[in-house]
């Protein structure tokens, strides 16, 4: 076995050359990137891996699928460079590097607390499955909560993860924060690599913006914590603060607002009540490896095809229509497997490329459909040019209706097992977000977008001034009587954004401005009520860390302009005009039916050689003046919302043992309760997947927390032989009820009772029901049950015996 520096080296080693070897593919896949796909290469390889695992494991997972993943790598890579495709080495190199530097980071970080407990997150749910997984000949796994039935749950990034192990030779207890660690490098330097591909293509610099955005996605926080830090250094800063109605605690508990030695690493993610505000930092750190978080590359792989979309000329046709209904339909059914709830998510961004493209979106039909919409279009009256701008919309959302469906369908096993869970509304939110609290969770990034936007707006006559002003105060009104005035910051972004793209003022960052803010308002109005959690609690849980990605890609590319001084009617305009004749993804000529594209770009072409001309000292010293001046506010907003990493990481070293690092998830549980560790371990030796009893894990020490009286469990290892050893027991963690249905999960609770209470008959009955192979009996089962004699059960032995924890096999006697 390798020390735990070994693993780390290897798996560093193993993504970097899954990534190289990727190179031209993603090449091939993203000729039109100012980067050639060279930051997406990594995700390309995993979701290959993925892909392949998922179909080729319904047969036999594990290395035959692994192998024939690679074989598909391979072969794509060679076909690429027999073809001659342009790939960019330097690229990949810096991509390589920032991948690195946050593999080194993140794995430092677990170093210090590797271990996988039951309270402060679901580490115990992804362990599980992870070792379920690493076990498993065949997919769907077995549930290892759930004994004899399969995983109803997203497990596609488990899955990943379960083979890069195997391919390493890792075993899952370092496995787990190896992947953990990968999957936060491959965010951070996939950010880094597409940010600078879409501000290479604005004229901008790609290492600024991609180094922001890797900032932003990585590193930073929401404003709760600097906010916080200013009312505790601030002389009348609580004063201040609780005139403007800004929450310096959290649930009645003291935070950072009254000294650093209050501060949790927690706070920052439980700002707006009733929801779970996370963001990448604290969900890393925090250590769970969990679906949301192994999705973020896969979802930045579909947000860089739909920029391939994007920028292919209207005239490649067939090429968009590759795009959009092959690549796409991959992407979205994969993620579905990864993370569910990523699959609207990407169906939703699909819509806004399709309907804000230079390309039109009826441009992909067969072209006698084309023309005669573009008829249909001409027809109309040139006053009325809404009519047009209502058309794109809806033809979108009609080309997404069968990306969506041919997203089910290429997983269509997943949809029909799964994810076929019912108990699951749409529902009406009722308590929308308090305006602060939304500012504190979503402030910083709306400052950007709206400090970008503003320099795109072309303002137009006077009569459209006065009259937005009119509906402005009118919105205003209106959100003030229905208590929503969270909407007031996020739609203006929607309709603005909207507006500058289709003016041709707007490159695809504003786009993911719009598909940011969108969801945020989304949320505000719907959720999915479901039995995993009160409320819209899951909802925006899950939502907002994608839009935590949009928005970091798109201000890493803003605020990488604006340090540039680019204002729009001038330099930044001349560049978008480089950028879209270099791409090819403008057309003057109506029958491709794209005419309406264009007119932005001509009359923008009059602004930049007017201003061109009047180039004046006066001009030059107050651009100067202000590019100081934005530099100074985007180093205070990037120092602002660094102070959260500082403070949290200073918090996670503070009384941790530095000198002895290790990445063993079962560290904490070895140290605490070694007799139950040794009986995990025994277990996780033993041949393919033999079935188990252990105490199910009751609602009151559910994430191993207290009960109602403040007692602990006896042990925090909460359904912990299952967990740590992959075998699947009778029933597991509460949690399972939300899968499986809350009737099925109190009937083996039952079941559960009477192996440990039951008579010898009663007992055997359970056993062979559900194929039984152990019975664990530790201090839970002794704590929570009047035990029977199964010392005098005769078709019971005692296999294993570690202190208080007796593992007895069933049949051993017969």
């Amino acid at each position: 076995m390798l020390p735990d520096g070994g693993y780390a080296l290897v798996w560093l080693a193993v993504f970097l050359a899954l990534g190289a070897l990727s190179v031209p593919v993603a090449g091939t896949i993203f000729p039109r990137l100012d980067d050639r796909g060279a930051g997406l290469a990594i995700p390309v390889a995993l979701t290959t891996i993925g892909v392949v695992g998922y179909w080729v494991g319904r047969l036999a997972f594990g290395l035959p699928a692994l192998g024939l993943a690679l074989l598909v790598l391979a072969g794509g890579s060679i076909t690429a460079i027999r073809r001659d495709v342009v790939v960019d080495w330097r690229r990949y190199a810096e991509v390589a590097t920032v991948f690195t530097a946050a593999f080194v980071f993140l794995v430092g970080v677990r170093a210090i607390d590797p271990s996988v407990v039951a309270i402060g997150g679901e580490k115990y749910l992804d362990y599980g499955l992870l070792n379920s997984l690493s076990r498993t000949e065949t997919i769907p796994p077995e549930d290892p909560w759930f004994a004899g039935e399969r995983v109803r749950y997203y497990y596609g990034g488990h899955l990943v993860a379960a083979l890069l192990g195997q391919l390493t030779a890792t075993p899952p207890a370092y496995t787990y924060n190896l992947a953990l660690a990968g999957t936060y490098a491959t965010l951070v330097s996939a950010v880094y690599g597409l940010a600078g591909a879409v501000a290479g293509d604005r004229g901008l610099s790609h290492v600024r913006a991609g180094l922001l955005a890797a900032f932003l996605v990585g590193i930073a926080s929401n404003l709760a914590t600097p906010v916080r830090v200013l009312a505790w250094l601030l002389p009348g800063g609580h004063s201040l603060a609780d005139a403007f109605g800004i929450p310096l605690t959290r649930n009645g508990v003291e935070t950072v607002a009254v000294g650093r030695e209050a501060f949790s690493y927690w706070d920052a993610s439980r700002v707006i009540p009733g929801t779970i505000n996370e963001f990448p930092l604290f969900a890393f750190l925090n250590g769970d490896l969990h679906a949301h978080m192994l999705s973020l590359p896969f979802l930045l792989l579909a947000v860089g095809v739909l920029y391939e979309y994007w920028l292919t000329p209207v005239g490649q046709r067939w090429r968009r229509r590759l795009l959009a209904f092959v690549a796409m339909p991959i992407l979205a059914g994969w993620l579905a497997v990864v993370n569910t709830w990523d699959f609207p998510t990407v169906l939703g961004l699909t819509w806004l490329t399709l309907a804000l493209a230079p390309a039109t979106p009826w441009s992909v039909l067969p072209r006698r459909m084309n023309d005669a919409i573009e008829r249909r279009l001409e027809r109309g009256s040139p006053a009325l040019p809404l009519s047009a701008e209502l058309v794109r919309p809806a033809v979108a959302g009609g080309l997404v209706g069968g990306v969506a469906l041919a997203g089910v369908l290429f997983v269509l096993p997943f949809f029909t097992g799964a994810a076929s869970t019912g108990g699951r509304t749409i529902a009406l939110v009722a308590d929308r977000s308090d305006p602060i609290r939304f500012l504190l969770v979503h402030g910083a990034f709306l400052l950007v977008a709206c400090w970008y936007l503003a320099s795109r707006v072309d303002p137009g006559p006077e009569t459209i001034r006065d009259s937005t002003i009119a509906l402005t105060t009118l919105l205003v009104a209106l959100l003030w009587f229905h208590d929503a005035l969270s909407f007031l910051f996020v739609v203006p972004v929607v309709a603005v954004g909207w507006y500058v793209i289709r003016r041709g003022r707007g490159g695809y960052e504003t786009l993911l401005f719009v598909a940011g803010a969108g969801l945020v308002a989304t949320v505000e109005v719907l959720y999915l009520s479901e039995q995993a959690g009160p409320g819209r609690l899951n909802t925006v849980f899950k939502t907002y860390v994608h839009v935590w990605v949009f928005w970091s890609l798109a201000a890493g590319v803003a605020l990488a302009s604006i340090l540039e001084g680019r204002s729009w009617p001038a330099a930044a305009q001349a560049a978008d005009e480089r950028g879209r004749v270099r791409t090819g993804s403008i057309s003057t000529t109506t029958a491709t039916g794209n005419a309406d594209t264009d007119c932005g770009s001509r009359s923008g072409s009059s602004e930049v050689s007017t201003e061109s001309a009047v180039d004046t000292t006066a001009g030059a010293d107050t651009a100067t003046s202000t590019s100081r001046t934005a530099t100074v506010l985007v180093l205070v907003l990037l120092a602002g919302l660094s102070l959260y990493g500082g403070l949290a990481l200073a918090d996670h070293v503070d009384g941790q043992d530095t000198h002895s690092l290790s990445l063993d998830v079962r560290e904490e549980i070895r140290a605490t309760a070694p007799d139950e560790a040794a009986a995990f371990d025994w277990l996780a030796d033993r041949e393919g997947q033999p079935r188990i009893v252990e105490a199910p894990t009751p609602p009151r020490h559910t994430y191993g927390s207290s009960d109602a009286s403040g007692a602990p469990p006896p042990s925090r290892a909460v359904s912990g032989a299952s967990t740590f050893s992959g075998l699947p027991t009778l029933a597991g963690w509460t949690h399972s009820a939300d899968y499986h249905g809350e009737e099925p999960y109190w009937e083996r609770v039952g079941h559960a009772e009477t192996v440990f209470e039951g008579s010898d008959e009663e007992r055997g009955a359970v056993l062979a029901q559900y194929d039984v192979r152990y019975v664990y009996v530790g201090p839970n089962e002794r704590a929570w049950y009047e035990l029977a004699d199964l010392d005098g059960d005769p078709t019971l032995e005692v296999a294993a015996e570690f202190g208080e924890v007796r593992i007895y096999e069933v049949g051993a006697r017969n």
